[in-house]
């Protein structure tokens, strides 16, 4: 042990901390002793730390981090509390088993430890989650088992609003290990804050620890790609290994037993360069390993079915909304959640989440526009904070509420754990806006998530004075607020991300708001079109200009964005309101359908329009109608489909080889599924099966009994048909 403990002084240390003393680093107004205990307090913890490694060699990544982190401590008088060097000892203290296995000289006692390392750390990355917004002055960091609901998905399919079979046969939805055990490679479309990256994570974290439940090897190793932090795509295991930071060999060994499971999370976040890569390249890839289980996420990009097309023997999946059980269940876990990291766990804690869990319920079922927010797990996130925060009050309007919740989070900033003179301390919640402002929409500009910090300092350095405040505090102002945001966070050291995609383009969207032509500039890249949205409904912002501007293009994508600014305005003049509709009603029964998963994103400005199709279009404009409508609560319809369900006209729609639905039919179908969230879908189902004569062969396949119960008996025996047998058409 002396023999390593001098060789590391001699050949490490030593050499660094002088080089650092040499570059004068020397905080002048430390009184000298105090500095010289500090420095010789940090050399004894690095070499401490290097000897605990039982290694006196180095390898030349640890000793270049090694040399960085010294630089930089250097620059804060090697303060004790210095966070980089408590992961340097323990980073050193776990290599010390990896040491110990090369010098066995047993390549598999080498795997074996590198492999548990990596498991270790995929358990600290994905296996928990920050509850933010709660105005602590400490992190609360949990288990995701404590706060995970489980996703539902919906089939996609080429054929999707044409064949009834494979369009119904969806449903009822099914949760990802149902979905698993029949596809070891299904491809997953999720609108923002849908729970897409929150599902790997769980994914991930239940394999590292073995107990994924899934039908995967029971010792299957997750490798976890996050699309935002890519600059190339040369997929293969050399470039796997350099992703995830381990060694090839780990990844050529669980490929070649077939435990590895790739997880490819964020595929739309790719710029369209790198993603026009990447596609072919993860297609070449999952070929070469057949057996390999592959999940990917994306948010709807591209044409409908383009990503999934490029991906041979993926089968897509919609994430479906949350349902109003599993939105009451989510709010349950967090509410306890939250009132447990703020008192002891006690009968009274208990109390106290259940009546604000209730009192946050009753709101949202008070309220039908605060309800549609209520769709995903980022959504109703966000209706929690600000509930918190507000004192149990909620914004219907989605702009405000984004405001809301950046308001309770950026509340973090003041906490009492600050010093009374930290620089952040002197900003309110417009100011520390104004500085994010500028960092997201630089990162929006670039197409990027993450951002180094001394970019972020640089942002920080130009708007300060702009808000009153003095330059120099920028880097004061990022080492303050680090990992205190809830807004911007520090996903690994030195590099600074936005917690969610939706508070960049929110913030980007406040940048560009008042300069709303060069946004325009923008309109025909999908990356954009939310920020074009949200900025539309921020206030003051000119909504009748964008949306004339985008109208005046006159091309189906923009219609569509302008219909987007219509669902986020505050207020749109009513002819230009009527102008929107009547184009967009040109685009929806034209030639190019757009597919329903977009459509759903403009739910309220196109379902009266559907609506009126549905009562007096054509067949084919009626089924596609239907197909709308059973993706959309939209409860004015109702009435519509009750008189529908004697309409004999064929749908185009099959549910069978020989069985085409009837429109009648279908809108019977289109009320079952609105029936378990809606009493008055539910009385016009049982009407309309009540009024028409209906053939057995529908009834079997349709299968009401599920929904209704004894409310319907059309057989005077009482006797049930079996359960539905599912065609594949």
């Amino acid at each position: 042990m002396k023999d390593i403990r001098a060789q590391i002084e001699a050949a490490v240390v030593r050499p660094i901390f002088d080089s650092v003393r040499q570059n004068g680093h020397r905080d002048q107004s430390l009184p000298e002793v105090v500095f010289a205990n500090r420095r010789s307090r940090a050399y004894g913890r690095v070499l401490d730390a290097l000897i605990s490694r039982g290694a006196a060699v180095l390898p030349a990544e640890l000793r270049i981090r090694l040399e960085s982190m010294v630089e930089s401590w250097s620059t804060q008088a090697f303060d004790d509390a210095f966070g980089p060097i408590q992961e340097f000892e323990i980073q050193c203290a776990r290599e010390r088993d990896l040491v110990v296995a090369e010098e066995s000289g047993d390549p598999r006692k080498v795997l074996e430890v590198r492999e548990r390392d990596y498991r270790r750390r995929v358990i600290e990355r994905f296996g928990s989650i920050e509850l933010r917004g709660i105005q602590l002055n400490h992190r609360v960091i949990l288990d995701l088992d404590e706060v995970y609901v489980p996703l539902h998905f919906e089939e996609l399919s080429a054929a999707r609003g044409h064949d009834y079979s494979q369009l119904l046969m969806s449903h009822p939805r099914k949760q990802v290990d149902e979905i698993l055990k029949d596809r070891s490679r299904i491809f997953l479309i999720g609108a923002p804050g849908s729970g897409k990256s929150t599902l790997v994570s769980f994914l991930a974290s239940r394999c590292a620890v073995g107990k994924h439940g899934l039908n995967w090897p029971e010792r299957a190793l997750p490798f976890v790609v996050t699309v935002r932090e890519l600059k190339d795509a040369a997929i293969g295991p050399e470039w796997l290994a350099r992703q995830l930071g381990i060694a090839t060999d780990l990844v050529l060994a669980a490929l070649s037993e077939k435990r590895a499971v790739l997880l490819i999370d964020g595929l739309d976040e790719a710029p369209e360069e790198l993603r026009s890569q990447m596609v072919p390249a993860l297609a070449r890839f999952t070929g070469s390993y057949p057996d390999m289980p592959v999940v990917v996420t994306s948010r709807p990009a591209g044409a409908h079915g383009e990503m999934e097309s490029c991906l041979p023997g993926f089968r897509g999946y919609r994430v479906a909304d949350l349902m109003p059980d599993e939105v009451k269940s989510f709010i349950d876990k967090w509410c306890l959640a939250a009132e447990r990291s703020a008192r002891p766990n006690s009968s009274y804690t208990v109390q106290q989440a259940n009546a604000a869990a209730a009192d946050l319920k009753s709101r949202i079922a008070r309220s039908r526009p605060v309800e549609r927010i209520a769709a995903n797990p980022l959504l109703t996130t966000i209706l929690c904070v600000v509930h918190r925060f507000l004192g149990r009050t909620i914004p219907e309007h989605r702009v405000t509420l984004y405001e809301k919740c950046t308001d309770a989070l950026l509340y973090e900033w003041d906490r009492a754990k600050f010093p009374k003179d930290a620089a952040v301390g002197n900003l309110d919640a417009n100011q520390k806006r104004a500085l994010l402002r500028g960092v997201a929409s630089a990162l929006h500009e670039k197409h990027e998530a993450e951002v180094p910090e001394s970019d972020v300092v640089r942002h920080f350095a130009v708007v300060l004075p702009q808000i009153g405040q003095p330059q120099e505090h920028a880097l004061r102002i990022v080492r303050e607020i680090r990992d205190r945001s809830g807004v911007l966070v520090e996903r690994r050291p030195g590099i600074f991300a936005f917690s969610h995609l939706t508070f960049q383009e929110y913030l980007t969207a406040l940048d560009y708001a008042p300069r709303w032509q060069e946004l325009l500039l923008h309109a025909d890249d999908p990356w954009w079109h939310e920020v074009i949205a949200l900025a539309a409904g921020v206030p003051g912002s000119d909504v009748a200009g964008m949306m004339d501007c985008l109208l005046r293009e006159d091309n189906d994508e923009a219609i569509f964005l302008a219909a987007k600014c219509l669902e986020t305005a505050v207020s749109v003049p009513a002819d230009l309101r009527m102008r929107v509709e009547d184009a967009l009603e040109r685009t929806l029964f034209g030639v190019n359908w757009l597919p329903t998963v977009r459509l759903t994103g403009i739910g309220m400005t196109v379902a009266p329009i559907l609506a009126r199709g549905l009562a007096n279009g054509a067949p084919h404009v009626k089924a596609r109608s239907l197909d709308f409508f059973e993706e959309f609560m939209y409860e004015p319809v109702v009435p519509i489909l009750i008189q529908l369900a004697s309409d004999t006209s064929p749908s185009g729609q099959f549910i069978g080889p020989r069985y085409e639905l009837k429109i009648g039919e279908a809108a019977v179908s289109t009320l079952q599924l609105m029936a378990p969230t809606s009493e008055r879908a539910r009385a016009g189902l049982i009407a309309a099966l009540s009024a028409q004569p209906f053939s057995k062969q529908f009834l079997d396949w349709l299968n009401p009994w599920q929904v209704l119960g004894d409310d319907f008996k059309p057989y005077r025996r009482g006797k049930r048909p079996s359960k539905r047998a599912k065609s594949t058409g």
